[in-house]
């Protein structure tokens, strides 16, 4: 049986369990989340810049906590994710996924995309691949380059079709085993 520690003019006696480990708050645990409930409706800006400065900060916990939610609840998310291709259509919602991967904002793809005039950078042909589900046409990818940094972050490169993007991630973006290719190709080239 819990010892009695406190009592809470609202809830009565309370067991340790409802109290905070350190023993200093004399409010029970409903009555601190009914006040932090009404903090949050005062002013919700503020307490988003707190929860997304806690995220920044404690990454790994938060990605830990997020994985393990999905789990539990993958309804929860399957709900979210349809309200949100409900509100801004399947297309933005694959690209904006792609850029945040990345790091990019959905403008800055936007504005590749169409310096690009909706084409690979490469083979100049658009997107054909279709998506896991195969409803739609998958987004260009974001090719960066995997061994320099600008301010912690890959640069961009462009965006690709999925078929040279990932010719070039095979060949790990050495130029050399691409001239290799090259030579290769160039060797055994039958003319009809």
């Amino acid at each position: 049986m819990s010892e009695i520690v406190k009592i809470c003019k609202v809830h009565g006696q309370l067991t340790i369990e409802q109290t905070r480990k350190d023993g200093i708050k004399f409010r029970c645990k409903e009555c601190r989340m009914e006040s932090n409930r009404k903090s949050y409706y005062k002013n919700p800006e503020k307490r988003v810049a707190t929860s997304q400065r806690w995220k920044e900060q404690n990454r790994g916990d938060y990605n830990e906590w997020m994985r393990e939610d999905r789990k539990k609840f993958p309804e929860k998310y399957k709900k979210y994710e349809e309200n949100h291709i409900k509100k801004y259509g399947k297309d933005y919602v694959r690209k904006r996924e792609v850029a945040r991967i990345h790091g990019l904002t959905m403008d800055k793809y936007s504005s590749l995309f169409e310096k690009q005039n909706h084409l690979c950078l490469i083979c100049g042909n658009e997107e054909t691949k279709k998506s896991m589900c195969g409803t739609y046409v998958s987004p260009l990818a974001v090719d960066h380059c995997h061994t320099c940094k600008e301010k912690g972050k890959h640069i961009i490169r462009g965006l690709l079709c999925h078929g040279c993007n990932t010719a070039i991630g095979k060949f790990k973006d050495d130029i050399q085993l691409l001239k290799n290719a090259i030579s290769y190709l160039e060797k055994h080239k039958h003319i009809d």
